[in-house]
């Protein structure tokens, strides 16, 4: 009897095994979720294109290329934007040209002065408001005195349409670098037009020093023989651009970094390097274009046969990346991250990135959520992967249980 109630138990410990690992498979199966993110932008009372400053947060939940970043509006619509990493503005600069004006009869004659060569296809005017139709012949010449054909007929179309007492407008032609250029107007049909000056628009892109956020991640350092070791750990996996070294002593020192990861295989665990540099008394020890997302890491120093740098602190940071949208006054946004399965929109908006000023003003992000969503696979899954196969194994395995327990009866009728 008490043969039998030991292997009573025996089974009974089997079947409870047993259906805790189905409980454990059907919960792996059924309950994949990955992390997403939701946060809000208002515009302000003007409509127009603006920036949107990204937080480390959102890049830190979306994918690596920010592809799967979607702005929606309340009808859940999605808005067209472009990035952009760094910031610039456009200067347009108004540089006059030496020029003689000479009226004749039925024509304005011009005569710009360009010794230095220099090569043109255009003319801005500064003209008094005028609405008028007129045309224009372009000759070019080295000496003044023999003219060659540029352009026979350039058709100036001048429209009263500024706030102010003048107007620019441009002319058109191919590329020349002729000492001396002639622009002859035609005034048979109306009077001549009150040339200002005549020179042309000098655009600059000035390029702004890009900018970082200061991000959250703490470091514990340690030794270890000849190597200091340093764990850099975060709540998140945000993205690192920019890492600075504060370094007291020694004085003078060269000392090999390695920044690596820690993997587990077979039981043990295995480093995966993937970046290396070197801590130097001759530089900064600032290294930009990181890019590393890791929710924590390692640093290792070489010491050598060296004492141990002594560091002061040592500072993350992340390259800002600004969203560029056109958005209603007034008008809340939601911006979301985090289905991996989306893969980077195609906007029209992206071929006009010139055609958008610099100078926009900036919006910032609230309301930053976080929540989990169950993960819906789009690539085919492995035949164990299956729910048919899931319920196949309980199936089978609730036959086992069957199997024992009628063999359990059986054994105990005839006891």
């Amino acid at each position: 009897m008490m043969k039998f109630k030991k292997k009573k138990h025996q089974i009974m410990k089997k079947n409870n095994t047993l259906i805790i690992v189905l409980f454990f498979i059907s919960l792996s199966l059924f309950s994949q979720e990955n992390e997403q993110y939701k946060a809000v932008i208002k515009n302000d009372n003007i409509k127009g294109y603006k920036f949107v400053e990204l937080t480390p947060n959102i890049k830190s939940i979306a994918n690596f290329d920010l592809s799967d970043l979607r702005i929606l509006d309340d009808q859940k619509k999605q808005i067209p934007y472009f990035l952009q990493e760094e910031s610039f503005s456009v200067v347009d600069s108004f540089i006059p040209l030496k020029n003689k004006i000479s009226f004749k009869k039925d024509f304005t004659k011009i005569i710009i002065n360009n010794s230095d060569g220099k090569l043109f296809n255009h003319f801005t005017f500064k003209i008094s408001n005028a609405d008028v139709n007129k045309s224009c012949k372009i000759e070019g010449s080295n000496n003044n005195k023999k003219w060659f054909v540029v352009s026979e007929k350039i058709h100036l179309s001048l429209n009263n349409n500024s706030d102010k007492a003048f107007n620019y407008y441009n002319i058109e032609f191919p590329n020349i670098d002729y000492k001396y250029i002639k622009l002859v107007i035609n005034d048979s049909l109306s009077a001549p037009i009150h040339i200002k000056e005549i020179g042309y628009f000098n655009r600059k892109i000035i390029r702004k020093e890009t900018t970082f956020n200061t991000l959250k991640y703490t470091y514990n350092i340690s030794q270890k023989e000849k190597h200091t070791i340093i764990h850099v750990k975060a709540g998140k996996a945000f993205e690192i651009n920019k890492i600075d070294f504060s370094i007291i002593a020694p004085e003078l020192y060269k000392r090999d970094i390695t920044f690596f990861t820690l993997k587990t295989r077979n039981k043990k665990e295995v480093r995966q390097i993937f970046k290396r540099f070197t801590l130097s008394s001759e530089n900064k020890n600032t290294f930009r274009s990181l890019n590393i997302k890791h929710k924590d890491f390692w640093m290792e120093i070489n010491n050598k046969d060296n004492q141990p740098i002594s560091i002061d602190k040592i500072s993350f940071y992340q390259k800002i990346t600004y969203l560029i949208a056109d958005l209603k006054a007034n008008k809340s946004y939601t911006i979301v991250a985090g289905d991996k399965n989306l893969k980077k929109p195609v906007y029209d908006l992206v071929n006009f990135k010139d055609k958008i000023k610099s100078n926009l003003s900036t919006i910032k992000i609230k309301n930053e959520q976080f929540y989990f969503k169950k993960k819906l696979a789009t690539k085919e899954k492995s035949f164990y992967e299956q729910a048919w196969f899931m319920w196949v194994s309980i199936g089978l395995v609730a036959l086992i249980i069957l199997g024992f327990t009628m063999s359990l009866m059986k054994q105990s009728k005839e006891m």
